[in-house]
């Protein structure tokens, strides 16, 4: 039996939703409604379990009658507010899942890091999975949190333990919810946000995230990490997509780095003072002001045949099926197009 922690989130529904078709039995852990992502033709032929990756008996009890796990459960956010619980999610919660792996001589742990892990430092540069972490300003908290992370998996692997680690860049894709922190890059510009930054980053299929994850599980590909990232893209070209496939007509108007400033100091004050999250934080714009790019070649070394989607594919296919859900039920609120970094 296969094992999927963080099953009801995002990239977690749509692997769920791979391994059932493929004929499967899988297991996985929730913490919240189950339907918020997964659809019911899939959660149906689910063993579901409740699971937190910081209860250890829980995991253990998850573990039962499981030889293969599949780590999605994590926490994402660019908000200072949250920096202690993402720390004790990421890195703790990871710690525990390969410390039970061990125990319970799980035969193969594949773990979803992210590119955000491999660290941001030179404005511009090409990353691989050579790329060994340094500290620095350009670093998120998020990106902290998974790069320690990932030092655990690392960790298990030295004790024995056969696992890969995937590094997604910025998920795109249309799962169930809209109020999802990973919907917010595409629910703001469906609503009209008209700024864009001087950033570049790589972008990719969710689909594509979770097929990999799926064959390397399938493989004796062990004791190495992979970038999966379809295409590197600048903001504004996104935003313009994005817009386009939308209908929308927006212009978009470049946001200096002395506008952001006034405008994170804003919606701190804001947010505080209406007791929710900031939309953008001094973190958020770190990402959206900076150039990297990622290379995708080794997957497609070590997976003969893999392709990734072209973004341009998965953004029209996203938003004609959100217009598509807008024109049958009249709502803008109740269906989401998510991407997540």
């Amino acid at each position: 039996m296969i094992l999927v922690t963080g099953g009801t989130g995002f990239l977690g529904s749509y692997l769920l939703e791979a391994l059932v078709r493929s004929g499967k039995e899988v297991r996985a852990t929730h913490r919240r409604r189950i339907l918020n992502y997964v659809d019911l033709d899939i959660a149906k032929d689910i063993d579901w379990v409740e699971g937190d990756v910081l209860d250890v008996v829980s995991i253990e009890k998850a573990m039962e009658g499981v030889d293969r796990v599949f780590h999605c459960a994590g926490m994402v956010s660019y908000d200072p507010r949250d920096n202690d619980r993402m720390h004790a999610v990421n890195v703790n919660g990871t710690g525990n899942i390969v410390n039970a792996c061990i125990v319970n001589k799980i035969k193969k742990l594949v773990y979803v890091s992210s590119v955000a892990a491999i660290g941001r430092n030179v404005s511009g540069e090409m990353k691989d999975e050579n790329c060994q972490w340094e500290e620095g300003s350009h670093n998120t908290a998020y990106g902290i949190t998974k790069h320690e992370a990932e030092m655990e998996v690392w960790r298990g692997i030295a004790e024995g333990l056969d696992a890969v680690i995937v590094n997604p860049s910025l998920l795109i894709g249309h799962s169930r919810g809209w109020d999802d922190e990973s919907a917010r890059l595409i629910k703001n510009i469906y609503g009209g946000f008209p700024w864009y930054t001087k950033g570049e980053t790589g972008f990719v299929n969710v689909r594509d995230v979770a097929k990999a994850m799926v064959q390397l599980m399938d493989s004796d590909i062990r004791s190495e990490r992979f970038i999966l990232n379809g295409e590197n893209w600048p903001y504004k070209h996104l935003f313009e997509t994005i817009n386009h496939y939308f209908e929308k007509g927006t212009r978009l108007k470049y946001a200096a780095p002395w506008m952001e400033s006034i405008i994170i100091y804003i919606e701190k004050v804001r947010s505080k003072r209406k007791d929710r999250k900031p939309w953008i934080t001094r973190d958020l714009a770190k990402v959206a002001n900076f150039r990297v790019f990622y290379d995708n070649s080794k997957i497609k070394q070590f997976l003969p045949g893999f392709e990734f989607t072209p973004i341009e594919k998965t953004i029209e296919e996203t938003c004609k099926a959100y217009l598509k859900f807008i024109s049958a039920k009249g709502e803008k609120d109740e269906s989401t197009f998510a991407a997540s970094h």
